[in-house]
């Protein structure tokens, strides 16, 4: 029986220490939690360096068009249109207005 005493002793502290640890259910389910926040983490970083890049990319065609429509939208209301024939130039926004005899 004195033999026994330690025996059972070390039996228990063996179970008890093997409650302790997570089943691998638990385990299994910890790590695809922490897997799928660092993917989540990964794409928003991803997202945010596509979006920078292509503003960026873009900004200099974006400046470009901008600058020629205010070159256009400028000359137009300085621009008269002389024909070759030697006629009236031409008015902005229609045909030339006639005047009454």
């Amino acid at each position: 029986m004195i033999l026994r005493a330690p025996l059972l002793a070390a039996a228990s502290a063996a179970l008890l220490l093997a409650g302790c640890k997570k089943t691998p259910e638990e385990n299994v389910e910890v790590q695809s939690e922490k897997a799928s926040r660092a993917l989540e983490e990964r794409y928003n970083q991803l997202h945010s360096e596509a979006e920078n890049g292509a503003e960026s990319a873009a900004a200099p065609y974006d400046n470009e068009a901008d600058a020629l429509l205010n070159q256009m939208s400028g000359n137009t209301a300085t621009v008269t249109i002389a024909p070759a024939n030697g006629t009236a130039p031409a008015v902005a926004g229609g045909a030339p207005k006639r005047r009454r005899p």
